[in-house]
Order: C-alpha cells, then structure tokens, then sequence
C-alpha cells in the first residue's frame, strides 16, 4: 500500500513530532511518502531513504490562518480565497503526485489543511 502523508506549515510542531513517530512505526510492506510546505524541515530532510520513499515539496494552504477572526469571519474568508482560486493550485498538483505515484491512501495528518481531501476526490 503507498501512503501519501500532507503536513502543512513550517517549522516543527507537535503535529510533525505526531508525523515523524508515526512513520517510524510504520507496517512493513507500507510505501510512505510525504508532502510538506517548502521549506523542508532538517527533521524530515533526514527521513528520505529511511522512512519514507520520497519527500514532495509544495504549498499546502491552511484554512484556520487568521485565529483573530471569529468563525464567521474565518468562514468567509476561507471562502474568498478559494473564490480567487487560492487553493486550486496545489489541489492540481497534490492530484498529479497522487496519480503519477499511484497512492493508495492520503494522510491529511492535520485538519487545517482541505487540500488533500480536494486532490482525493479528484
């Protein structure tokens, strides 16, 4: 089975520190691959060839950016940007890499982060 793990944003959090055990813990005969917001972390820079077969490297746009805002606010927001086309972008090439790498399943690993669920579908 190929697994394609999405974590957006930089730096280290405790959603990679999440990511990173998970591929470690792996099932044997899993083909893991991960794809993160540039710039690519020294954490995961480290796992190519170790845990995951390959590291793939584009923006992967957030829902949640502007936490000032009220839900409401949020919503609308969200909305305007994907009326602008703010997020077809990487839903377009998030799908290429799901369809040329043949991957089986797609780990959001975060729920800021809709594209994965947008490439999926596609």
């Amino acid at each position: 089975m190929k697994v394609l793990y999405l974590q957006p944003g930089r730096g280290v959090g405790g959603a990679k520190v999440s990511l990173a055990n998970l591929l470690k813990s792996e099932p044997r005969g899993q083909i893991s691959q991960v794809a993160l917001s540039p710039p690519v972390d020294d954490l995961f820079a480290g796992l190519r060839g170790i845990l995951v077969e390959k590291i793939h490297t584009l923006y992967l746009p957030v829902w949640k950016k502007r936490s000032y805002l009220n839900p409401r606010q949020q919503l609308i927001s969200m909305l305007a940007r994907i009326r602008r086309g703010w997020y077809f972008k990487p839903v377009i090439q998030l799908a290429r890499i799901i369809n040329n790498e043949r991957i089986d399943l797609i780990h959001t690993n975060s729920s800021i982060c809709p594209v994965g669920a947008f490439a999926a579908r596609i």
